[in-house]
């Protein structure tokens, strides 16, 4: 046991696997509770942090361990989110993608102000990092409102459309990273997709058992997850030796394009229920597998 867990790979996946399992469990009894939810998956996504990171210090110096209270702040956020009435929370969404403006602000502070960019590499880097910032705004925004409204699509897919997006934005990134040679955060969010992915186990298996899916993620919770992968997104693309910000570009539309992607989940063809999940998640993860070619083709950072 020992040895496999001194292993970083089964460091990353092994522990959040558990950890999301506990969480699908958790859907499962409180019914989906928004407050409860908010509060499980704010509680996993620090876990992952501790896990990988440790206790940052305070104040927090480099990136990476800025991050950590970003997660905290960002969790706390997803909470209180999950004690307004939905239609409140659903105005509020664009303050919470502010939020993430200002975890880039102070994540990429530093590096911004360091001034080892050239002015060539800062005329073409700042324009596209802000453009990541504006696409996984948009996601937030999005998942938030998929979550407090599914009119028209069948309950077999309503509870796995927006962790799913999640998902495959997580893996995704953690391609990406890893092929932008920043292999802190391609751990950071495998475990994070590894914490997803055992709460959709769980919510796929009640499927299974009972005809519908599991409600894992009211606005709050989406909010917690999205704002972290978010974050770990945006730390690649401003530290990363190798970012391909293109790659980034395009998984950013993984979240955002499930708002137009829900009427063509919702006129797929009758068929197993079971099916029908798998089915919307290959549909929603078109973006993230175009990411991870590009990354994987170009090797890069295209803008530099």
């Amino acid at each position: 046991m020992e040895a496999i867990l001194a292993n970083p790979v089964a460091l990353t996946v092994l522990p959040p696997l558990l950890a999301g399992l506990l969480l699908g469990l958790l859907a499962w009894v409180s019914a989906g509770n928004r407050v409860v939810m908010a509060i499980g998956w704010s509680a996993g996504i620090l876990f992952v942090y501790w896990l990988l990171e440790g206790v940052p210090p305070l104040p927090p110096i480099a990136a990476k361990q800025k991050l950590g209270y970003l997660l905290l702040f960002g969790g706390a956020l997803g909470v209180l989110l999950s004690m307004l009435p939905l239609v409140g929370a659903g105005r509020l969404w664009p303050i919470m993608a502010a939020a993430l403006v200002a975890a880039f602000v102070w994540l990429g502070f530093n590096t911004l102000n360091s001034g080892v960019m050239s002015g060539e590499v800062s005329f073409a880097f700042l324009p596209t990092i802000l453009l990541i910032v504006v696409l996984l705004g948009r996601g937030l925004m999005e998942s938030g409102r998929v979550a407090i409204a599914e009119r028209g699509v069948p309950p077999t897919e309503q509870p796995f459309i927006i962790p799913i997006a999640w998902l495959a934005t997580a893996i995704a990134g953690s391609i990406s990273a890893a092929a932008g040679l920043f292999l802190g955060m391609a751990q950071m969010l495998g475990a994070l997709a590894a914490l997803t992915g055992g709460a959709l186990m769980i919510s796929y298996i009640a499927l299974i058992a009972m005809g519908e899916g599991l409600r894992l993620m009211e606005p709050g919770a989406a909010f917690a997850l999205g704002f972290a992968i978010a974050c770990a997104l945006l730390l690649t693309a401003l530290l990363a030796p190798s970012a391909n910000l293109l790659s980034l570009i395009v998984l950013s539309l993984s979240v955002p394009l499930t708002g137009y992607g829900r009427a063509r989940i919702a006129a797929l063809p009758p068929t197993m229920p079971a099916l029908r999940p798998i089915i919307a998640g290959a549909i929603i993860a078109v973006p993230a597998v175009i990411a991870c070619i590009v990354a994987m083709l170009t090797g890069g950072n295209p803008f530099a």
